[in-house]
């Protein structure tokens, strides 16, 4: 039999997968594992991630909190008034069976679409996982529970946001 896989080639295999969207056959290349292992390994290691940072993701809901932030960005980046940077991500995936062009998108790939807001010591305000289908990082934002929260005055009067240009200004 061979020796299992290390944890550490587990979380490097997972790492590099999610920043590179290389794909299996590249991975398996570069790490000295099977396919087939690294198609069972990722959402393992992905999964187990999650469950140990879950608790260290808290999603602010008070003024003061944002308020916070906004002075945190002030201090250290001397950005006035900003809550945070918030970005979306492409994340490649294999298409899982019978889902014809679900998580098919206008890139003309299957991924699923990770949003992230993040404040000025780069801890996650709020991040949204798995939204599939051709959704752009601007239309994952105006269909989710946040953009609505804000819509109905969750920030703090005068304070925004920084991103690209795929997120609309809005008052």
């Amino acid at each position: 039999m061979r020796d299992a896989t290390k944890p550490e080639t587990m979380l490097e295999v997972t790492l590099n997968y999610l920043a590179t969207g290389n794909n299996y056959r590249t991975l398996s290349h570069l790490f000295r594992v099977s396919k087939s292992a690294i198609s069972i390994m990722i959402p393992i290691v992905c999964e187990t991630v999650y469950d140990c940072l879950k608790d260290f993701v808290k999603v602010l809901d008070t003024h003061d909190a944002w308020k916070k932030v906004a002075k945190g960005f002030e201090a250290r980046w001397n950005i006035p008034f900003c809550c945070g940077a918030i970005d979306g991500k492409h994340v490649l995936i294999e298409a899982p069976p019978h889902t014809g062009s679900e998580y098919f998108n206008y890139k003309g790939s299957f991924s699923v679409v990770l949003m992230a807001i993040v404040g000025h010591n780069y801890c996650f305000s709020y991040f949204e996982e798995g939204t599939k289908r051709s959704n752009s990082d601007g239309g994952m934002f105006q269909n989710n529970e946040f953009s609505e929260a804000l819509e109905e005055g969750l920030l703090p009067d005068g304070c925004f946001f920084v991103g690209d240009d795929a997120f609309t200004l809005k008052p």
